[in-house]
């Protein structure tokens, strides 16, 4: 325990010394995100406890499931709708954990992070550092808003075991262990829904903003090409001129394949996450609105509307990171339609030429034909959330003819 304490108390000094330097090294950018969403997962005791925690979501899931299936009742759906598709949903969540930190290790080990702190850098680093600003704010405001679910949570004591599955098979099977059985699970509230809703979507957006940093510096590499001989006469640009220009914008086009590459990685490594994920959030989707709807003493009202809010927050931090990524080669492409170009060599043009091709394709993770990290994922998630509105209120209909 004193261990995991000089651990943390040795992190937050030297985020503090970090915070404290007036340039931006190469290892600071996201620091505090990079403690919250990662490094603080590395400690033995809390993957311990991870693992304890996914094992009782398992057996209760199974349990419920068994459940369901015997009793076939409506009303019995109804009133444990919400608790088993957030168990669902921290299933996969836990399960992912692992690989998508691993994700983010190898995205930051392979991109080579460039100085920022040179003064021909100013602007992209102005534009890195409001980047950190905004995502910290982000994150600290759905941590925020998960501690105010988890308090409302903890703060609704009337007959937990009527609206919480865990509970309720503990209370049934072993009625001795009732007390200690609430009293855990109200303390495992906040680190469910932490790892659940807040820490999958900040780790993706983490990966990509590591890339986006990077193409910031890239781009402003661009608009440089011809740094050094923008006020020359075309007669006197000589050799050593298309030398340089050929040296950056090989060096630009070899950058910009990588960032493809990497992209495609991270496409690859988050594929069949990305769809459990969409499948689980529609089903808790679900399980919000029927719980809402139906108010069979499952939660207080202000406790779901923070869940709700922050579903939909956290899945509108990821879209956003996509389609951000994504808008950000419209960036590059324009950098080089500016480009003053029509003073270099045929070898230079013809580089050009391919470059200027290859930036017309964006930076998109696409996972299938029909869905993509954007804008219009998020569209798709709302649509399925209003959805579950409509058909939560039918079966809240459908119940209260039921108990007539």
């Amino acid at each position: 325990m004193w261990t995991g304490l000089h651990w943390l108390a040795t992190k937050f000094r030297t985020f503090r010394k970090s915070c404290s330097t007036s340039t931006l090294p190469e290892n600071t950018c996201l620091k505090l995100c990079r403690f919250l969403i990662v490094d603080i997962f590395e400690t033995k005791i809390l993957g311990c406890i991870l693992v304890a925690i996914l094992l009782d979501i398992l057996s209760i899931i199974l349990i419920q499931t068994y459940l369901f299936v015997e009793r076939f009742d409506i009303n019995y759906l109804l009133t444990f709708a919400l608790s088993y598709t957030m168990m669902l949903y921290a299933t996969v969540a836990i399960l992912f954990l692992p690989d998508a930190r691993n994700n983010v290790k190898s995205t930051i080990k392979k991109i080579e992070m460039r100085d920022l702190n040179t003064e021909t850098c100013k602007s992209a680093r102005e534009k890195i550092r409001k980047e950190i600003f905004l995502e910290t704010a982000n994150l600290l405001a759905h941590i925020i808003l998960a501690v105010v679910s988890w308090v409302l949570y903890t703060m609704h004591n009337e007959n937990v075991e009527k609206y919480d599955c865990s509970i309720h098979v503990w209370t049934n099977y072993f009625p001795k262990w009732k007390n200690i059985s609430v009293f855990l699970y109200r303390i495992i509230f906040f680190p469910t829904i932490y790892v659940s809703i807040i820490n999958p979507s900040h780790l993706m957006k983490y990966s990509l903003l590591q890339i986006k940093f990077q193409v910031y510096v890239s781009i402003h590499q661009i608009e440089e090409i011809n740094l050094g001989y923008e006020d020359r006469p075309f007669s006197r640009l000589d050799s050593r001129f298309h030398e340089m220009v050929s040296k950056r914008l090989l060096s630009c086009i070899k950058l910009h394949l990588f960032y493809y590459g990497l992209i495609r990685e991270i496409e690859k490594r988050t594929t069949k996450y990305l769809f459990a994920f969409k499948t689980v959030s529609i089903l808790l989707y679900f399980g919000l609105t029927i719980s809402y709807f139906s108010q069979k003493g499952v939660l207080p009202i202000t406790c779901l509307i923070s869940l709700i809010s922050l579903s939909i927050f956290s899945g509108a931090t990821v879209t956003r990171s996509g389609q951000e990524l994504e808008n950000l080669s419209d960036d590059v492409y324009m950098s080089l339609v500016n480009v003053k170009w029509y003073h270099w060599n045929e070898s230079n043009k013809r580089n050009y030429l391919i470059f200027l091709t290859n930036a017309m394709k964006p930076f998109k993770l696409k996972y299938s034909q029909n869905v993509s990290l954007n804008y219009k994922l998020a569209i798709e998630l709302l649509q399925a959330f209003f959805s579950a509105i409509s058909i939560s209120s039918n079966l809240k209909n459908v119940g209260n003819k039921t108990q007539i």
